[in-house]
């Protein structure tokens, strides 16, 4: 699962923040922080990772926008459309934070499944095959209960002295031409 060239953070769009310098500078540095921490590796992840990032951003701005109308309504309890305004800024805080926790847990999901490939991809290397895995391919789901074969493999994979007589086996095997199975009866009928 390599790539041509490490993901890095892509241009904002240009409308975004545009009316709000400070905010904006304050959600690069977010950006900047999420991104050294998250780390992710392939495009998807990286599309997931922004939309965790602005979401995360936009429920702490709200929160704030929270408090405010919080000391605002303090000052005259009595006043419906200062409680009405605390409530909403509420609620939409509340979405943003549903929104960025789906979207760092579609990113763990996505970077879980990156390094089940790469074991997958270490297994197929064990038994000499290659075969291009897809980032959508949800393997830790199909993963989750393993064969025995699988788990052979695993097993085979973290014992080096193993691998070597495998590897060994394996050559000498294809140097040797198959026997058909006639072949075999006649010689040494015992040996059924």
């Amino acid at each position: 699962m390599a790539h041509a060239q490490p993901i890095t953070l892509p241009d904002l769009p240009a409308h975004l923040l545009d009316e709000q310098p400070n905010e904006r500078t304050q959600f690069l540095a977010l950006r900047q922080r999420l991104f050294a921490e998250c780390l992710p590796g392939t495009h998807i992840e990286a599309e997931t990772f922004e939309r965790y990032a602005l979401a995360l951003f936009m429920s702490q701005r709200f929160r704030l926008f929270e408090v405010d109308s919080q000391s605002q309504w303090a000052e005259n309890p009595l006043d419906p459309s200062a409680f009405r305004l605390m409530e909403r800024l509420s609620l939409i805080a509340a979405q943003h934070e549903r929104r960025a926790d789906r979207a760092l847990a579609e990113l763990r999901k996505l970077q879980r499944d990156r390094s089940v490939a790469a074991e997958v991809q270490n297994e197929m290397f064990v038994m000499d095959e290659q075969c291009a895995i897809p980032v959508s391919l949800p393997l830790h789901e199909m993963r989750r209960t393993p064969s025995r074969f699988l788990l052979a493999v695993q097993w085979l994979s973290a014992q080096p002295d193993i691998q070597r007589e495998f590897a060994e086996l394996r050559d000498r095997c294809a140097q040797r031409p198959l026997t058909p199975k006639n072949e075999i009866e006649q010689t040494n009928p015992a040996a059924l």
